[in-house]
């Protein structure tokens, strides 16, 4: 049994404290963990409900007006994320005194799954785009300060209550940090944390790093070329996707096989983009007399044993819902919204681009309220027959991934399989209070 305490050792050992950390879990609504317990044995989708916010009426006529709750669900799906390797009796020795070799590939794992979530939130968010044209000094400042803080007042003005995140990469926390601190002088709490998985205290809140690019280049492509003849109230996406994604890389426009040697799997985003007559609204359904940003995802995952990739079809990050009877009112179409038992559908809607075609963006920053970003971590058996543990991880928020670490060994060839897998899921109960910052490079 020698060897089930050195895997044990191996695997206790081996979730270091690196620079990225798993900050989006912890800053997110868990409290639907509970349905997805490995010994619940309960599926992978949880079905959040979520009711609309009725409405006031002056003079009201009880005979005549329908008082009745409109109701819907959020559906948040876990899905798998897996890392393996192979190490020899050699390198099971090295690791004992030295778990470095073993931890890079469990802290990327905990990189993607923060990503993951990143890639919710943007998708879900209100683009705000400084768009400085030829702009320079103080003029190009001024204009990415407005940016930032109109960001800052949708997510206030959203109506949601409870602890406001931010999140960024933080070449684009530098920027901000650079513009905005120019009003109020140095503050020598910022920076402090900046090796710990915070970024630190700023605008009021705390932001944490996610995003593995820096930069997105904007691109006409990058956004649905058509959206169908109607847009219909929170039916599936219908229309032709884009070819690009957000940072960029080639997809395709509705689904199939690409092509390809190199392709991240997971989700990926379009960039933002408006529809004509289709305005964005607080918690309550008020129309902000702003046009809403929308962003499409599709998932990418890698045929087994092959160098080829699967693209699922383009579906909406966030769908628009603007008519009533679905509970989940989150844009508002005048003639559509206003006006009960009306037709739920946009005629001929088109799309138009947010970013400027050509022009190279940082990675956006994203405020948002913690109860809007649902986040679910399912629990997994043990392995049976293997050496199979919870592994501890030591990153800043102590138990907001509960990996699983499996490890099996070969005594023929003298080699051990060493396994790290999670079941992770998330979800924009509405998006409305979630809020991107755009900046040039």
């Amino acid at each position: 049994m020698a060897q089930s305490i050195i895997n044990a050792k191996l695997m206790a050992d081996v979730a270091l404290e690196f620079n990225i950390g798993a900050d989006l879990l912890s800053k997110a609504n868990r409290s639907i963990d509970k349905y997805l317990g490995a010994e619940k044995k309960s599926g992978d989708t949880v079905w959040v409900p979520i009711t609309d916010s009725g409405e006031v009426f002056r003079d009201m006529n009880l005979s005549t007006e329908n008082l009745e709750i409109d109701r819907d669900e959020v559906p948040v799906t876990v899905r798998p994320l897996d890392t393996a390797a192979t190490v020899s009796q050699d390198e099971i020795t090295l690791s004992i005194n030295n778990p470095e070799i073993m931890s890079k590939r469990v802290a990327n794992l905990a990189d993607t799954a923060n990503h993951d979530v990143y890639e919710t939130l943007v998708g879900g968010a209100q683009a705000f785009v400084a768009d400085v044209g030829t702009a320079t000094g103080v003029e190009k400042n001024e204009i990415i300060r407005e940016a930032a803080f109109d960001a800052q007042a949708n997510t206030e003005a959203s109506k949601f209550s409870g602890d406001t995140f931010g999140v960024t990469h933080p070449f684009t926390w530098n920027r901000i940090n650079a513009v905005l601190t120019a009003n109020f002088g140095a503050n020598d709490k910022r920076g402090n944390d900046l090796y710990r998985n915070e970024l630190g205290d700023f605008m009021g809140f705390n932001w944490s790093k996610a995003s593995q690019s820096p930069r997105v280049l904007a691109s006409d492509s990058a956004i649905p070329s058509a959206l169908g003849t109607t847009l219909v109230s929170g039916a599936a996406f219908a229309g032709t996707g884009p070819t690009v994604g957000m940072y960029g890389e080639a997809l395709l426009a509705s689904g199939g096989t690409i092509s390809t040697t190199s392709k991240k799997t997971g989700p990926h985003t379009s960039q933002p983009f408006t529809i004509a007559g289709v305005y964005n609204v607080d918690a309550l359904g008020h129309n902000t007399g702003v046009l809403k940003t929308f962003q499409l995802q599709c998932w990418v995952s890698k045929v087994t044993g092959t160098s080829t990739y699967t693209q699922s079809a383009w579906y909406w990050a966030v769908p628009p819902i603007f008519e009533y009877g679905q509970g989940r009112l989150n844009s508002f179409v005048v003639g559509i919204t206003d006006t009960y038992g009306a037709t739920a559908e946009v005629a001929t809607p088109e799309a138009s681009a947010v970013l400027t075609a050509g022009k190279t963006y940082m990675a956006p920053a994203v405020i948002y309220k913690k109860d809007d970003l649902l986040v679910a971590v399912k629990g997994l058996e043990k392995f049976y027959g293997c050496d199979s543990f919870t592994i501890p991880t030591s990153y800043r928020e102590k138990g907001i991934l509960p990996l699983r670490g499996t490890a099996w060994t070969d005594p023929i060839k003298g080699a051990t399989l060493f396994r790290v897998d999670v079941l992770m899921g998330s979800a924009m109960y509405t998006g409305l209070s979630a809020s991107s910052i755009w900046l040039p490079m």
